[in-house]
C-alpha cells in the first residue's frame, strides 16, 4: 500500500466511503487530499466519511485518462458484471508506471446484497435486473490467478504479480 499511496493521486474505487475495508489500517500512508473514494450509487447521507464521487468501475467517465497515479480496489471485482471491462478501465485511467491493487476472493462463500430470495431465472429477450449499488450487488465471479493475470495483461498492464492471501 506504501507503492500506491507513493503515487497519488489515489483513486479506491468501489468502496462504500473513505477508508473503509482495510483501507482503514493504512490511512496514515496517504495524503487524503489526494485520496479519492468513488463508489457505485454511494449513500448520499454518509457525510464526510462517505464516496468523494459516484463511479462505475465499467465505465468511469468522470476520470480522464491518465488522471490516477494508483488506484485500488478491494473486492469489488466480482461484483460487476464485466470484470474485463473493469480492469480495462483502471488501466486506461492509471498512467504510466501507475500502480493498481486490486483484491478478488477465490474460494470464498456468496457474499453479495442482492436480496434474491430464489435463484434467478433468465429468459432470451427479457431484462436482467442487476444493482451493482452498495445496497443491492450480486455476486458474479470467482477468478483464479491464471485468470486474474490473462485479465490484467489483456488491458495492458505492463507487470502483473499475483499473490494469495488468507491462504
Amino acid at each position: 500500500m506504501a507503492e500506491a499511496a507513493a503515487r497519488a493521486p489515489t483513486y479506491d474505487l468501489g468502496t462504500s466511503g473513505r477508508f473503509t475495508k482495510e483501507m482503514g489500517l493504512v490511512r496514515h500512508l496517504f495524503d487524503e487530499t489526494q485520496y479519492k473514494a468513488g463508489g457505485y450509487r454511494p449513500d448520499s447521507d454518509a457525510g464526510p466519511d462517505g464516496c468523494d464521487f459516484q463511479c462505475d468501475l465499467q465505465a468511469m467517465t468522470g476520470i480522464a485518462d491518465g488522471e490516477a497515479g494508483s488506484v485500488v480496489s478491494l473486492s469489488v471485482l466480482e461484483h460487476v458484471v464485466d470484470p474485463n471491462r473493469a480492469v480495462r478501465e483502471i488501466a486506461r485511467i492509471l498512467r504510466p508506471g501507475g500502480v493498481a491493487i486490486v483484491s478478488v476472493p477465490f474460494m470464498y462463500n456468496y457474499h453479495g446484497k442482492s436480496n434474491r430470495k430464489t435463484n434467478p431465472l433468465y429468459r432470451r429477450g427479457a431484462d436482467w435486473d442487476v444493482d451493482s449499488s452498495h445496497g443491492g450487488y450480486g455476486d458474479f465471479w470467482r477468478m483464479t490467478h491464471e485468470g486474474l493475470a490473462l485479465m490484467f495483461a489483456q488491458a495492458g498492464f505492463a507487470r502483473v504479480d499475483v499473490l494469495p492471501i488468507e491462504g
